[in-house]
């Protein structure tokens, strides 16, 4: 991205924050752009440089401030990231997880069954005296 480039994106962003019927929440319009923030940062702008930049194209803060550098990252931070879509292989969408058999509860199948609780009885009475 060459320098006019930016400079006509930041004006644009700028020109979406004082919107025809008022303010728009700044942290709304830098989502709209967050591949550019992005882009200019995989191309080495420094926070200061992007800050400058977007000084430069007329944005301020609510209050009539210079936005600074250390506003713009952590603004840009707070941004939730857009969702990419994860590509799965057909084993993943086929593979289900494998079921053990848990012995306590075949155990305790067994044991509540009329049959079995019956011969336990009878087995309890013979042992008493």
């Amino acid at each position: 991205m060459d320098r006019k480039k930016a400079e006509r994106t930041a004006k644009l962003i700028a020109d979406q924050i004082n919107g025809p019927l008022g303010r728009v929440p700044m942290e709304r319009v830098f989502a709209q752009h967050l591949e550019f923030f992005e882009e200019l940062k995989a191309l080495g702008a420094t926070w200061p440089q992007i800050a400058s930049l977007l000084d430069e194209a007329g944005i301020r803060r609510k209050d009539g401030k210079t936005l600074t550098a250390a506003q713009l990252r952590a603004t840009i931070s707070r941004l939730p990231k857009p969702k990419q879509e994860v590509q799965t292989t057909s084993l993943q969408k086929e593979e289900k997880p494998v079921r053990r058999p848990n012995k306590q509860h075949d155990m305790q199948k067994e044991i509540d069954t009329p049959d079995t609780l019956r011969n336990r009885m009878k087995r309890a009475q013979k042992s008493r005296p």
